[in-house]
């Protein structure tokens, strides 16, 4: 995590969407980030697919597509 947050000045994630799927919970969320070098700002969404048992997490995998991350995740609506 350190090597990812190294070329951020500031880095944050919020979470706008939460759908539960069984196990795996869908988050959508907007990831924002400031270049540490560049001054440049970016931000995205992506879709997060955490799957839990017995209360923790054994699976996270994020995705730009929606219908990609609960492919990844063996799910469909």
């Amino acid at each position: 995590m350190r090597e990812f947050l190294a070329p951020w000045s500031e880095f944050w994630i919020e979470a706008e969407k939460f759908a539960e799927y069984g196990e795996t919970v869908l988050v959508t969320e907007r990831q924002h980030g400031i270049g540490k070098s560049s001054g440049v700002e970016t931000d995205a969404t992506l879709y997060a697919a955490w799957t839990f048992r017995d209360g923790l997490v054994v699976r996270v995998r994020w995705d730009a597509d929606r219908q990609s991350a609960l492919e990844a995740a063996g799910l469909s609506e």
